[in-house]
């Protein structure tokens, strides 16, 4: 019974010394999904509640408008010359909205897709992915019956696009990967980033980090594309199901697809003692055999515990920060690390 209580207590605080920089600005919301500003008007969509709405960021407290109503089924949105592009999973469509207009009306845009999400600009071209069937597609928007041009295919669930130049890095929420492919080649193959993710959604890319929205691992972590190899590092976890987030600033907006949030979240508020624990994250998780811990380059002891609180593995002088669970029975299980961060593990 001990160690189920220390458990608690370690549960509760850590992610909650994290996460005490968390600002919710919208609330009860029906699955948010994809964001997108335009100055200091933040948009966003509601997947299952019909709406396009909008929220002012420069206020303390915001009030939400709604900006459009009667459209179902959409996870993504992106703003080009004051038109607001919205996806529509249900009609396997791509419809637009003025922002110009008092009483915006929606214009297709683009049919036939198979749940079209991820959407980026690059130019006048609209990149997104087609979770449906595995592939990333553009299409020039300033052409009015625009054609589906094919960028990549055979992929697991592609889900979210970011843009650095001309490389444009995508996850893939089925398989669990980050990767990247240049645009100008004439076959792009896709690269590795990183991969063992629990199904990253939405990503953006700043100042040389890809910031990735790791849905089922409830956190949004950031990978630094200048190390070699990359480093991975968690930014602020214990959420409910980030999907979609885009970066203004230091500020990380971003929704919570299962509590129904829009929220903040400011790199800047990190003090110290908060930024050398966000530095942990443990990749492949589900695992079948191992974890490594990344962020962290001399942790000392680590225990793992069953959904009862009891200890069954502990080790310390670890040295390749490596956690083999592989002699573990199939469920969830809490790895504590040097008794200062806690995660959630799923061994499969």
């Amino acid at each position: 019974m001990k160690h189920f209580i220390n458990l608690i207590l370690v549960l509760w605080l850590c992610p909650n010394l994290l996460n005490a920089q968390v600002t919710d600005l919208v609330k009860n919301l029906t699955n948010p999904s994809g964001l997108a500003l335009n100055g200091t008007e933040l948009y966003y969509v509601e997947q299952d509640g019909a709406n396009v709405s909008q929220t002012d960021i420069s206020l303390t407290n915001p009030n939400s408008t709604i900006f459009f109503t009667e459209i179902t089924g959409s996870v993504s949105i992106a703003l080009k010359n004051n038109e607001l592009f919205i996806s529509n999973q249900n009609e396997g469509a791509i419809n637009k909205l003025d922002l110009n207009q008092q009483e915006p009306t929606l214009t297709p845009v683009i049919s036939g897709l198979r749940f079209p999400v991820g959407f980026v600009f690059k130019g006048e071209d609209l990149y997104f992915a087609q979770y449906g069937s595995g592939e990333i597609s553009k299409i020039n928007t300033t052409i009015a019956n625009p054609t589906i041009e094919t960028i990549l295919s055979g992929l697991s669930g592609p889900a979210g696009l970011a843009f650095d130049g001309d490389l444009l890095y995508f996850s893939q929420y089925d398989s669990g990967e980050i990767s990247s492919i240049n645009i100008t080649d004439a076959n792009p193959s896709p690269s590795p980033v990183l991969n063992g993710l629990a199904t990253p959604d939405g990503i953006f890319f700043k100042d040389g980090y890809l910031y990735v929205a790791v849905y089922n691992a409830d956190e949004i972590i950031k990978i630094d594309l200048t190390a070699n190899p990359v480093i991975a590092t968690s930014v602020v976890s214990s959420l409910s199901g980030p999907s979609r987030l885009l970066i203004d600033n230091n500020d990380i907006y971003f929704t919570q697809y299962d509590s129904g949030y829009i929220s903040k979240f400011s790199e800047t508020t990190l003090g110290i003692d908060d930024f050398e624990e966000s530095e942990m994250l443990i990749a492949p998780n589900p695992t079948s055999d191992f974890v490594k811990i990344y962020g962290a380059t001399d942790f000392k002891t680590y225990s793992i515990h069953n959904l009862l609180g009891q200890v069954i593995k502990n080790r310390s002088n670890i040295t390749d920060n490596k956690i083999y669970v592989d002699n573990l029975a199939n469920g969830i299980y809490f790895i504590e690390i040097d008794r200062i961060k806690t995660f959630k593990l799923i061994k499969n």
